[in-house]
């Protein structure tokens, strides 16, 4: 069965002059779908269309995306859904021609019910041996991922994500995840800034708490200054909020239940319905 629409039509190849495969020249999304509904939706189209903007790359309209949504899920049931958009096919060279359409790809996978329940005991991460470079287009979520994809060479099953930190020693996001911090009952987000993707999923758990007068903060997280907190946390849009319990040599105890009424109140889906 094909899982994958490709400028509205079923396929699963590209042509090999696309500027996705051959530069990254593009921005993806990977989110939750349930009931044939994006979970999240407004914010997730608003980021992809803003990161595609930046690179001057035109995206669907939210109408069309939608329709190509309800042609590809095959059912009501719960998936990951993927959207890309490169910048299309040209000739060889990095040159941008005004005649270049984009190319806009699809895809839905099956969602891994059991994975999330069994991570939300916690989990064990590691810091990456790469650190990461400050970038102008650290934001973005854009089609060249290499620096996650060495970032996660080598690691052990048992080991969940690897963490990135800059040069200063400084946390900034997980290879998949955003990672925040509670300390005596207040949220401690990384100042990621110049360096770390900024995710929907992230700015949605900060509004929530905006809205719901709870405490956070935003600030530069030393490595050397992890034993400080009193917990830790993984999140993207996919598995919600996941609990650590081991980075590194540093144990954290995570409330469970604590952890599951957030989850509930930002609506991501944790168990088969």
């Amino acid at each position: 069965m094909k899982t994958t629409l490709i400028n509205g039509k079923l396929s699963d190849s590209v042509s090999i002059y696309d500027r996705g495969l051959q530069y990254g020249d593009g921005v993806f999304r990977t989110m939750l779908v349930h009931n044939k509904t994006i979970i999240h939706c407004d914010e997730q189209l608003r980021k992809f269309k803003y990161d595609a903007a930046l690179l001057k790359i035109k995206t669907p309209s939210k109408r069309e995306i939608l329709n190509d949504l309800d042609k590809l899920i095959p059912n009501k049931k719960t998936y990951l859904l993927k959207l890309i958009v490169t910048r299309g096919v040209s000739e060889r060279g990095y040159q941008v021609l005004k005649e270049i359409k984009p190319t806009f790809i699809l895809q839905y996978f099956n969602y891994d019910f059991e994975r999330n329940i069994n991570n939300q005991s916690g989990v064990m991460v590691e810091s990456a041996e790469i650190f990461l470079e400050k970038s102008d287009f650290a934001e973005l979520k854009h089609l060249n991922r290499i620096t996650n994809v060495m970032a996660l060479y080598g690691k052990k099953n048992s080991i969940f994500d690897r963490v990135m930190l800059n040069a200063k020693q400084n946390i900034i996001e997980g290879v998949s995840h955003c990672v925040f911090f509670k300390k005596r009952g207040r949220f401690i987000f990384p100042d990621i800034t110049g360096y770390g993707l900024h995710g929907v999923s992230r700015q949605i758990l900060i509004n929530h708490l905006t809205k719901n007068s709870m405490a956070f903060k935003i600030q530069n997280v030393k490595y050397k200054d992890l034993k400080e907190f009193d917990e830790m946390f993984l999140m993207n849009s996919v598995y919600g909020i996941t609990p650590v319990k081991k980075y590194d040599d540093v144990l954290f105890k995570p409330k469970i239940e604590e952890l599951k009424i957030l989850n509930n109140a930002l609506k991501f889906i944790y168990e088969e319905k």
